[in-house]
Order: C-alpha cells, then sequence, then structure tokens
C-alpha cells in the first residue's frame, strides 16, 4: 500500500502516540477512572515498558497552529472511522 492511498496525520508517526490512541479506541466507551488504570499495562504490553500515563499526559506547550493540526487529524480520522456518516454543518 503507498504512502499516499493511506496517508496519517502527522500527530499519529510517534509510534507510542499511535498506540495509546489505537489502546484508547480498542477500549471504546470507558469511564476514565477504568481507562487510567487499564491504559499503562495495555501499552507497556505493546511494547513500550517504560510507558508512563502521568509523563504522557503532563502539560506540554503547543502552538495554536499545533492545536489546529490535531484538531484537524482527530476530525479526519473520525470522518475515516464513519465513512458513512455526514459532517454535521458547523
Amino acid at each position: 500500500m503507498s504512502s499516499a492511498s493511506c496517508s496519517i496525520p502527522s500527530v499519529f508517526e510517534d509510534p507510542l502516540q499511535r498506540v495509546v490512541f489505537e489502546e484508547i479506541r480498542g477500549m471504546g466507551s470507558i469511564d476514565s477512572r477504568r481507562l487510567r488504570a487499564l491504559l499503562p499495562a495495555r501499552v507497556t504490553n505493546r511494547g513500550f515498558p517504560d510507558f508512563d500515563l502521568d509523563e504522557f499526559l503532563a502539560p506540554h506547550e503547543v502552538t495554536e497552529k499545533e492545536i489546529g493540526q490535531l484538531f484537524e487529524s482527530a476530525l479526519q480520522l473520525l470522518d475515516r472511522s464513519h465513512p458513512d456518516e455526514e459532517r454535521r454543518p458547523d
């Protein structure tokens, strides 16, 4: 499969971020306490033995542009995971 046919939002080019996303998505609807309890072991089992959830969630300074890019990436992922649904008007 060529990279042109399967573009990945830049935020998910980092393997750890991609694994965290996949694990959260894989758990489906789950309350935040349970997510915080389960996520570290699941990420560790995926090959990141030094994963620290508190460090991962620590605030990082980002620019407004980076926030916009992240938001657009999330919308693209939602569009791909629900291709038959129309996006609501703004």
